[in-house]
């Protein structure tokens, strides 16, 4: 793969701060999404996570407040 294709090495520490899983399902997610939404999918991925942790988030403050 040329080196202009590659993702620049920051990407998956960016990631973390955002999404707080496993980098295996992060790409299973990719992969998935993918899979369902077609080339669309690749763009969708992390939107998804990102607000499905955010609203994680709200429900487990909610119980524990």
């Amino acid at each position: 793969m040329p080196a202009s294709y590659s993702l620049p090495a920051k990407w998956p520490r960016l990631t973390a701060r955002h999404v707080k899983i496993p980098g295996f399902l992060l790409i299973v997610s990719l992969l998935a999404c993918e899979h369902v939404f077609g080339f669309k999918g690749l763009f969708l991925s992390f939107p998804i996570l990102f607000v499905a942790g955010r609203i994680r988030t709200e429900f487990l403050e909610e119980d524990a407040g």
